[in-house]
């Protein structure tokens, strides 16, 4: 599988987020507290997840966070397929 060049942005959905999703991603960045978080993804009605020990949140505006995964993996292989992921804290 070949993961994409350039990988665009991907959001729930099309609009910009108000100023208010941005506060509110502050503080809840600011909240989390160390410990586990799932990362998952679909792919053909199959579901993949991986527990990460560490995460980073990278921007406020727009909402980024950063996870590593192995792009090896079948979870890395899956969201380089989808381009969509969630965390779960």
């Amino acid at each position: 599988m070949e993961t994409p060049g350039t990988l665009d942005a991907h959001r729930l959905g099309e609009e910009q987020p108000s100023e208010a999703d941005i506060d509110l991603y502050r503080v809840l960045s600011a909240d989390i507290s160390a410990g586990v978080a799932v990362v998952s993804t679909s792919l053909h009605k199959r579901d993949y997840a991986a527990t990460v020990t560490a995460f980073l949140s990278v921007s406020y505006d727009p909402p980024t966070i950063l996870v590593s995964l192995y792009a090896g993996s079948g979870i890395g292989e899956a969201i380089a397929t989808t381009g969509t992921w969630a965390l779960s804290l």
